[in-house]
């Protein structure tokens, strides 16, 4: 596949031409806005869940269905095209999801096992942590409370698919965090 390097393209050409979920779910409006700004800088973005199509939580079987050609990992080659000088790096628990490619890295381990994340990811911060993994309240905490401490200072954290809205508010609301919820998804800036 020919890499597109026109700059002039919006996160949702890449989200569409690789067949990732995010653009149906609305999340590039706010994606557009916040991460423009260091479009071209040599950014890290580490994302978890990367759309599994074998069996187990969160799989997007259904998604492929409905597009052929999706393969799993779809999301962090558009964050590869969106992002030219970055490097980008993919958490999952399943390991059809498991590839290596020119600036994309990916780890076979559960997000929400704090000595999994330190063991597999080292020193590693980020400036963009995306969690697109277990949509449960549980695991997104979890997740949210192994991983946030590696985003780099003016960072972004994002929660995709906020399932029990409520449950996450409640957790948001008994901290300290500069957050804000845009539909389903919750951002958090360092």
């Amino acid at each position: 596949m020919k890499i597109d390097t026109n700059m002039s393209y919006k996160i949702e050409h890449y989200f569409q031409k690789h067949l990732t979920d995010k653009f149906a779910s609305q999340y590039h409006h706010l994606y557009n806005e916040l991460l423009e700004p260091i479009r071209n800088e040599e950014i890290t973005l580490l994302e978890i869940g990367l759309g599994t199509i074998g069996f187990g939580p969160s799989n997007m079987v259904g998604w492929k269905n409905q597009n052929e050609e999706y393969l799993p990992g779809a999301s962090l080659r558009a964050f590869k095209e969106y992002f030219p000088n970055g490097l980008i790096y993919g958490i999952d628990i399943q390991p059809d999801c498991m590839f290596s490619e020119d600036r994309i890295l990916t780890y076979l381990f559960d997000s929400r096992d704090k000595e999994s994340c330190d063991n597999n990811l080292n020193d590693l911060v980020f400036d963009v942590i995306i969690d697109d993994g277990d949509h449960t309240s549980e695991g997104q905490i979890k997740t949210f409370e192994n991983l946030y401490r590696r985003v780099k200072m003016n960072g972004y954290y994002f929660i995709e698919d906020v399932a029990f809205l409520e449950e996450v508010v409640d957790y948001f609301k008994k901290t300290n965090y500069n957050y804000e919820f845009h539909n389903r998804l919750l951002v958090i800036k360092k």
